[in-house]
């Protein structure tokens, strides 16, 4: 299971059905339900992307426009809300393959 705290990458998958989003420990790929706060919300597979330095966060602009966020300062700001002031991420893409 993969879960979303932010509204916005929340939003962005299933609106889209893809998302790229940053998490700070690594995690199993391929298909996994998808929850929010509120419950299951689908059926999503998933795939490493890459590691991420945030310390040097240019390397997010290619997914910027699938993140949810509008800058890839405010999509830094929000995973280190969520997972604290952590320089490493590990970058995925989650597309929705069913929605529940």
């Amino acid at each position: 299971m993969i879960r979303f705290y932010s509204e916005k990458a929340l939003r962005q998958l299933l609106n889209t059905g893809i998302v790229y989003t940053l998490r700070a420990r690594p995690r199993r790929t391929g298909l996994a339900r998808v929850a929010s706060r509120s419950g299951i919300v689908g059926i999503a597979y998933i795939r490493l992307v890459s590691v991420v330095d945030l310390s040097r966060p240019d390397s997010l602009k290619p997914y910027l426009a699938y993140s949810g966020f509008n800058s890839i300062g405010e999509w830094v700001r929000e995973y280190r809300r969520l997972n604290g002031n952590v320089d490493k991420a590990f970058l995925y893409e989650v597309r929705l393959v069913k929605p529940a």
